[in-house]
């Protein structure tokens, strides 16, 4: 009986769908769904459940592979004097990968596949192989790639994703002053979580290691912030202040 309810639960997300599209004052007709599942906390899970044979393709090809949701990540190590067989590697397995998705209702976006070599300034300087050429596509390698929106550059130094984070971070910054008359204190501190502190902290365990010229240009995010919600001059030492509002310095929060 149990077994039935669960069986009829999963079905209800796959069967009896339609689809509706309005557009300036005016609704279409219904079509019914044949695929996919509503964007809810359960269609994840189905997504993956559905996809989970791609990662044996990969695992078959003798390479490694990460994937989150829709985002699948090939990885291939080599050294430099091999790149023409590693090249043959990942062409081979992409190729198995499309034919895959070809085969069950999904499409290989090859216009947005991003590829990059990392390594050492002088590990890269020896690689010749700079594009992958597909069926539908030829991918120039790239400098930079965003993964799950961390920038990641062929050296891995983290400065492109540290220089963009301090633009957005920074721009809020402006954006709140122009209202701070108008702020509590205590909206003042929400505003600058969500939109400054969160930035600061998401994903920021793959910054151990980072230059501290590159730490420091963070911390001046939060110090910008700090001085922000406090008041504080320009000029004026940080540390008592965060200390104040119970803020750990940039560093020991990606320690944390």
């Amino acid at each position: 009986m149990e077994q039935l309810i669960v069986n009829n639960w999963i079905a209800s997300f796959l069967y009896g769908r339609s689809q509706q599209v309005f557009y300036k004052g005016h609704l279409s007709a219904k079509l019914q769904l044949l695929f996919g599942v509503p964007r809810v906390c359960f269609g994840p899970i189905l997504f993956l459940l559905y996809t989970a044979e791609l990662l044996d393709i990969v695992v078959e090809c003798g390479l490694m592979v990460d994937a989150y949701a829709d985002d699948t990540q090939v990885y291939v190590t080599t050294q430099a004097s091999d790149q023409g067989t590693a090249m043959g590697r990942l062409t081979s397995c992409i190729v198995m990968i499309r034919d895959w998705m070809a085969s069950n209702c999904l499409k290989l976006n090859e216009d947005k596949t991003q590829v990059i070599w990392l390594g050492t300034r002088q590990q890269l300087s020896k690689l010749t192989e700079n594009r992958l050429t597909l069926l539908n596509a030829t991918v120039q390698f790239s400098t930079v790639v965003n993964n799950l929106g961390v920038l990641i550059d062929s050296q891995l130094s983290m400065s492109n994703h540290i220089a963009a984070l301090s633009r957005s971070c920074f721009f809020h910054v402006r954006q709140l002053r122009l209202i701070r008359q108008s702020l509590t204190p205590e909206a003042m501190n929400t505003l600058v979580q969500d939109f400054i502190t969160t930035r600061l902290d998401s994903c920021n365990s793959v910054l151990v290691g980072v230059s501290n010229q590159l730490l420091q240009r963070m911390q001046v995010i939060q110090n910008a912030a700090a001085r922000f919600i406090t008041g504080a001059r320009r000029f004026e030492h940080m540390t008592p202040v965060l200390r104040n509002l119970h803020w750990l310095p940039i560093w020991h929060r990606i320690k944390f």
